[in-house]
C-alpha cells in the first residue's frame, strides 16, 4: 500500500497553470531557497551590525521612493533605520533556522526520505526547533523580568504563543511519524554534549555574571525595574497591563556580550535539536520465517 507522501509525489494535478503537489516534492528547490535566505540574511547581519533587526531594512525599503524624487537624502534614511537596531527580528534568526533547515533536509535524504516526504518532516521538525526556543524564552522573561503578559492568551501576545505552540505541536507530530516509521532519535555522545551545553548556555544568560544596564520604566501599575535575572538588549514591557491588551512597548540597550550570550544559546539549543533529528533507521527485531506445512 503507497504512502500518502507516495501518492502525492506521483499527482501531477495543474491549476491555473500551476502544479501545487510539485512545490512539496521539489526539495532541492528548498534547500535552494534558504541558502539564499540565509546569505541575504548573513549579509544584512555583517552590513547593519552584529545587534541589527528585519525593521532596519524594512524601513529603508520604505524610503526609497522617497530617495529616488529626492524627498529625503541616503543619510537621512539610515538616521531613520538606526533608530531600529536592536528592537525587533534579529537577521541572525534566519540565519541559525535557514542552516538548520538545510542541514536536516540533506540528513533525511541521506538515510532514504525524499521528495515530499523530506520537505514535510523538515518542515514540522524546523518549526518544532524554533516553537521550543521561543516557549522556554518567554516563560524566562516572564518569570524573571516580571512581565506575565508574554505567556497570557490576550491580544495581541495571543497570536504569537499560539504560533509557538502550534510550531512545538507539528513538532510533535513529525517526531511521532518517524517512529511509526521505524527511525530512531539521535542521543549520540554528540547529542547529550549539545544538550549540556544548551543548558549552561541557558543558565548564563539567567544568571548573566556581568555588568549591565538596569532600567527603570513608568507604567500604569507603577514603576517597573529591570532585574539580574535574564537581562536583555531588547526589553518589551507592558505600559498598561489594565488595558487588557497584552503588547509591549520597545526599549533598546546596547550590549553586545549579552547579545552574544543571547544569539549563542541559541545556536547551541538549534544544534542538539539538529543532532537528536539526526534519525538512524531503528533495528527491526521481529523476523518472520516460512513454515512449510504438511
Amino acid at each position: 500500500m503507497k504512502s500518502v507522501f507516495e501518492i502525492l509525489d506521483e499527482r501531477n494535478d495543474t491549476y491555473f497553470g500551476i502544479q501545487p503537489f510539485n512545490i512539496m516534492r521539489n526539495i532541492r528547490v528548498w534547500r535552494q531557497y534558504f541558502a539564499l535566505c540565509v546569505i541575504v540574511a548573513a549579509g544584512c547581519w555583517v552590513f547593519f551590525g552584529f545587534d541589527s533587526t528585519w525593521s532596519q531594512m524594512t524601513t529603508i525599503i520604505k524610503y526609497i521612493p522617497d530617495v529616488l524624487f529626492s524627498q529625503m537624502p541616503i543619510s537621512e534614511v539610515f538616521a531613520q533605520s538606526r533608530l531600529f537596531y536592536g528592537v525587533g527580528n534579529h537577521f541572525s534568526a534566519p540565519v541559525i533556522y535557514g542552516l538548520f533547515y538545510i542541514a536536516l533536509s540533506y540528513h533525511l535524504e541521506s538515510i532514504g526520505i525524499y521528495k515530499s516526504e523530506n520537505f514535510s518532516i523538515t518542515t514540522l521538525l524546523s518549526l518544532s526547533a524554533i516553537g521550543i526556543f521561543e516557549i522556554a524564552y518567554n516563560i524566562c522573561y516572564a518569570t524573571f523580568q516580571g512581565q506575565p503578559w508574554v505567556i497570557t492568551f490576550k491580544y495581541k501576545q495571543l497570536a504569537n504563543l499560539i504560533m509557538f505552540m502550534s510550531f512545538s505541536f507539528v513538532g510533535f507530530i513529525g517526531i511521532s511519524y518517524m517512529y511509526v516509521c521505524n527511525y530512531k532519535l539521535n542521543f549520540s555522545k554528540l547529542t547529550q554534549l549539545l544538550l549540556v551545553l544548551s543548558i549552561a548556555f541557558w543558565a548564563l544568560w539567567i544568571y548573566y555574571p556581568f555588568p549591565i544596564t538596569h532600567l527603570a520604566v513608568e507604567t500604569a501599575a507603577g514603576t517597573w525595574h529591570s532585574t539580574s535575572l535574564f537581562p536583555q538588549t531588547y526589553y518589551a514591557i507592558d505600559i498598561n497591563e489594565f488595558d487588557n491588551i497584552a503588547i509591549g512597548q520597545p526599549f533598546y540597550v546596547n550590549n553586545d556580550l549579552l547579545h552574544l550570550i543571547n544569539t549563542t544559546t541559541k545556536i547551541v539549543c538549534s544544534a542538539f535539536m539538529l543532532s537528536l533529528f539526526k534519525y538512524k533507521k531503528a533495528e527491526n527485531y521481529t523476523q518472520i520465517e516460512s513454515v512449510e506445512l504438511d
